[in-house]
């Protein structure tokens, strides 16, 4: 017979039968001892469905972001961290202007902004209207003297800020006027420019022996019509019937003027040139750089008129020369304005000025600051570049006018005449 007592008394004593409820059965309880803890559910996907008060690990979240909370039956709401959101770049197919690290795009929390409105990140790194538009407007970049700023992009205003550049020579770079700057580090010498892809050497010694500079401003009264004239001592020429030089009375700012007169009779007329001796002052000057020629000047008449200005062989017969740099205007050719011509062996390259022949007073700009490479500009016009053609032979500085056919006598009248070379090696 069994007794009753005893098998309760074993059942009792049966081990690992019991559960224990933790939320009813509990007090204090503390896991800090535990090998390992787990107090959430977790898994690769979200479950579908939940109620208040569950959390969830997952898994495939990266991490820091791994922790939901059902705030709302089947609401599943990220808990702490950022909220940030990765993608496969591939899956966002059609959208241009992708950034990321790798294959990954991150894409921070979401906000609004008004159209046409910078957006900025706040503290929480949400994405909120910056309150302006942009490149405008409050809290926008404001442009100070010599800034330009255009939508993102800030620069130098350069019609304000010089540039400046250096090398070892004279300058052989294209270059804006009123802005940029040379420095020859060879010779010390500084350069302007002063035209379109036009430099000049500016602020050197007097007694600089690399500048040679000659100038007449026609102020010395007149000399015998044969013999030399003016402060250089230039020769008188002539062609046929022989004209006149005259000194005339100066009008400020010309303080001197030489006025060359042709007689009433075709094909004959006066010129001046600095070849006492039949001598030319340059040698092959095309083939040199660093130097100018300027010359002021006014025609009296535009019509039987065959004038040329500049460079010439010695003793040149005022008519068209074998070789030359110089400003020309001659009805017999039937020009109608002012051209730049260059001749070399007897064929003429020339260049329009786009000036028409008038009786006002016009300055002739004749340099070259490339060797091999001559620049013509009339007044304050487009300047020319003549590079092939160019005489090769020995020049001087003259001014010729002939009457082309009239019963009347013309002139022209010459204000100053100023040639200039710098880092000459002497």
């Amino acid at each position: 017979m069994v007794n009753a007592a005893g098998l309760l008394m074993a059942t009792h004593l049966l081990p690992g039968q019991v559960r224990i409820d933790l939320r009813t059965q509990s007090r204090n309880v503390d896991f800090s001892a535990a090998a390992t803890t787990k107090p959430f559910k977790m898994g690769g996907s979200l479950p579908a469905g939940c109620t208040v008060g569950e959390t969830f690990f997952l898994t495939t979240a990266p991490a820091g972001t791994n922790l939901y909370g059902c705030p709302a039956t089947n609401v599943w709401t990220q808990l702490g961290g950022s909220s940030v959101h990765t993608h496969p770049l591939t899956d966002l197919s059609g959208i241009t202007g992708k950034h990321g690290s790798g294959s990954i795009l991150q894409s921070y929390a979401g906000g609004t902004a008004t159209s046409g409105h910078c957006a900025a990140f706040d503290a929480g790194g949400n994405l909120v209207d910056a309150g302006y538009s942009c490149g405008g407007g409050g809290g926008a970049i404001t442009a100070g003297q010599g800034v330009v700023v255009a939508g993102g992009t800030v620069s130098i205003d350069d019609t304000v800020i010089p540039y400046y550049l250096t090398g070892t020579g004279a300058p052989a770079v294209s270059c804006s006027p009123g802005r940029d700057f040379y420095l020859d580090t060879a010779t010390g010498m500084l350069h302007v420019c002063w035209a379109t892809d036009l430099w000049r050497a500016v602020g050197t010694s007097t007694f600089d022996s690399s500048i040679v500079v000659l100038a007449d401003e026609f102020a010395s009264p007149a000399q015998a019509a044969s013999s030399l004239t003016g402060t250089l001592g230039w020769a008188v020429r002539s062609a046929g019937t022989a004209g006149t030089i005259t000194y005339q009375s100066g009008t400020w700012p010309s303080i001197g003027v030489v006025r060359l007169q042709t007689p009433a009779t075709a094909n004959s007329g006066p010129g001046i040139a600095l070849d006492s001796g039949n001598t030319a002052l340059f040698s092959n000057l095309a083939a040199n750089a660093g130097w100018e020629l300027r010359i002021r000047f006014r025609l009296m008449q535009t019509s039987n008129s065959r004038l040329r200005i500049g460079f010439f062989p010695a003793a040149n017969t005022l008519a068209a020369p074998a070789d030359g740099l110089y400003l020309r205007y001659d009805t017999s050719q039937s020009d109608t304005q002012f051209l730049f011509e260059s001749r070399s062996g007897g064929s003429a390259t020339t260049q329009q000025t786009g000036v028409a022949a008038d009786t006002g007073w016009h300055t002739i700009q004749i340099l070259s600051a490339v060797a091999g490479s001559v620049q013509f500009r009339l007044d304050s016009g487009t300047p020319q570049t003549i590079s092939t053609g160019l005489p090769t032979g020995a020049l001087t500085l003259g001014a010729y006018l002939v009457n082309a056919g009239a019963a009347a006598a013309g002139s022209v009248e010459l204000d100053y005449v100023k040639f200039e070379a710098r880092g000459v090696s002497r």
